[in-house]
C-alpha cells in the first residue's frame, strides 16, 4: 500500500518518467502511520473524484461499517450510501483499502489489514476538524455516542447551524441531528412555557387570596362596629 501509493505520488510529481526512488524519497514520505494515513486519505479523494460530500460518505463507511466500537476490522455486507456506490467500493479494492468476501450468502467487505485502523482513524479525525463546521462535528459525535441528548444543540447553536446548513448537502445523520435539536429545543420551550404559566397562575392565586382576607377583614372590622354601636 505505501509503495504504491509513493509511486504514485512520485510520478504525479516527476511526471512517470523518473527511474529510481531514493533514500532522501523514503525519508521525505514520513513514518509508517503518517505515510498510512496519506495513503488513505489519497485513496478515498480518488475514489469520491474530488466531491467533499462523496468523501464525507465514503469515510463514515468506513469508520461505522468497517471498524467496531472496539476498535477492531469488522465485516459488512453494506455499501455507502451513494448513487455510484458500485463504481466507488470497486475503486477501493482496486487500490487495496478494502477487500471481498464473495460467498453464496452474500459479498462481505472489510478493510485489508490491521494496521491501517489508527492510521484510518487519525485521518477521518484530521479531515473532520478540517473540512466540518463545529456543528456537523458535534453531529458526529452525537452518532458515536449512540445519540446521546448531551450533544444536542442549545437554541444559539441550532440556530448558526440552520443558517450554516443553507444550501449544503449534509448526511442523513446530520439531518436526523438537526430534527433531534429541533425536538429537544421545542420540548424545552413547551416546558418554560408551562413553567412560565404557572408562576401567573400563583401570582394570580396569591392575589385572590390577599383579596379575600381583606374583604373579610374589612368585613370584621365594620361588624366589630356595628356591634359596638359606633
Amino acid at each position: 500500500m505505501v509503495c504504491n501509493n509513493l509511486w504514485r505520488t512520485l510520478s504525479n510529481s516527476r511526471g512517470g518518467d523518473f527511474d529510481k526512488i531514493s533514500l532522501n524519497d523514503i525519508g521525505n514520505y514520513g513514518p509508517l502511520d503518517t505515510a498510512l494515513s496519506r495513503y488513505y486519505e489519497q485513496v478515498v479523494r480518488d475514489a469520491a473524484d474530488g466531491d467533499e460530500y462523496v468523501e464525507r460518505v465514503i469515510r463514515d463507511w468506513v469508520q461505522e461499517k468497517l471498524l467496531t466500537e472496539q476498535g477492531y476490522r469488522g465485516q459488512t455486507r453494506s455499501m455507502p450510501d451513494l448513487p455510484n456506490r458500485e463504481k466507488v467500493v470497486s475503486r477501493l479494492e482496486q487500490r487495496y483499502l478494502i477487500r471481498s468476501d464473495s460467498r453464496p450468502s452474500g459479498t462481505t467487505w472489510e478493510l485489508s489489514h490491521d494496521r491501517l485502523i489508527d492510521p484510518v482513524l487519525e485521518d477521518n479525525r484530521a479531515w473532520l476538524e478540517k473540512k466540518l463546521p463545529s456543528w456537523r462535528r458535534t453531529a458526529y459525535d452525537w452518532v458515536h455516542s449512540h445519540r446521546d441528548s448531551k450533544y444536542l444543540l442549545d437554541s444559539g447553536q441550532y440556530s448558526e447551524a440552520k443558517v450554516l446548513s443553507r444550501g449544503v448537502k449534509l448526511t442523513q445523520n446530520e439531518e436526523d441531528f438537526l430534527e433531534e435539536s429541533r425536538r429537544a429545543l421545542d420540548a424545552t420551550g413547551r416546558l418554560f412555557a408551562a413553567a412560565a404559566q404557572l408562576v401567573r397562575v400563583k401570582r394570580q392565586v396569591s392575589f385572590l387570596l390577599v383579596a379575600m382576607a381583606v374583604s373579610v377583614l374589612c368585613n370584621l372590622v365594620l361588624l366589630v362596629l356595628l356591634l359596638i354601636g359606633v
